[in-house]
């Protein structure tokens, strides 16, 4: 496990995010596995870096970190050709930083990322500043999507103002295209097989299966519907929209030590994650 990421690199984690003033050498590290629930899209551990401060004090800190799967190489195959995780990651080292970052201007609406490799993440750890992984299953009420709403409002105004006040009207499209491609799965049979799967239980075995008239509806406007729902999310030429710039899924936190309206967004690509 500790060979997924260097010395140096922990080097560079501690100094990017900020823990440590002045000078200070990393005496050693370690990933710890999360456990639960495993990511669809990924998987998780926390990385523990000792660092001996100027002043010979030793300290140890705990990110989160997440990571192409290494236990299945079947989910790694398919993620890879889907390409969500390189994407997330490209957004977090080139895009990401460019938004504003100003506390006045912008709530904050993710985590802060401290090393993003193609392969694999370090990001600062809610849990440890506060906050906890929604409850597994748990559904959400209207105060939660209204918050979700929020931190989606914040990441499109970051966009918008990135394309419209810093890059003078150029599209994101036209400067950031290569990362912005919409993970519709469209191309993925793995996917494919599980809307099938999806209106065949609609058809089968929900409540609105018993009722000829229900039935009829799905099986003959389900796909159209479908389809239109992945035709709207498309970067548009005829209305202001900014294209996807994160994974579909995304896990929610909610502040234990600060007000219960407080949500942040991480955007995995698990609704599971417990960290």
């Amino acid at each position: 496990m500790d060979q997924l990421i260097t010395i140096e690199e922990c080097a560079a984690v501690v100094q990017n995010s900020n823990t440590v003033t002045g000078s200070f050498d990393v005496v050693s590290y370690r990933i710890d596995r999360v456990g639960g629930q495993p990511g669809y899209l990924g998987e998780y551990s926390h990385l523990v870096v000792s660092v001996k401060k100027g002043d010979g004090d030793l300290q140890d800190f705990r990110y989160f970190v997440k990571y192409l799967p290494i236990t299945d190489m079947t989910q790694r195959k398919i993620i890879e050709e889907i390409g969500i995780f390189t994407k997330e990651a490209v957004c977090y080292r080139e895009m990401f930083p460019k938004f504003e970052q100003g506390s006045k201007k912008v709530q904050k609406w993710k985590p802060a990322c401290w090393l993003a490799r193609d392969d694999l993440m370090v990001m600062e750890d809610l849990v440890d500043n506060g906050f906890e992984g929604m409850p597994y299953r748990k559904e959400f009420g209207q105060g939660h999507m209204l918050r979700i709403i929020e931190s989606m409002a914040q990441m499109h105004a970051c966009c918008l103002d990135l394309e419209i006040n810093q890059m003078k009207g150029i599209k994101l499209e036209d400067k950031f295209g290569s990362m912005l491609f919409e993970t519709t799965f469209m191309d993925n049979p793995w996917f494919m097989s599980g809307l099938k799967g999806i209106k065949k239980a609609a058809l089968c075995a929900s409540k609105y299966s018993k009722n000829p008239s229900y039935k009829e509806t799905i099986e003959t406007e389900m796909d159209s519907k479908i389809d239109r729902i992945f035709q709207l999310v498309e970067p548009s030429t005829q209305y202001q929209s900014e294209p996807q710039t994160t994974t579909p899924h995304q896990a929610v936190f909610y502040s234990t030590s600060r007000s219960q309206d407080t949500f942040h967004l991480r955007w995995t690509s698990t609704a599971r994650s417990t960290s």
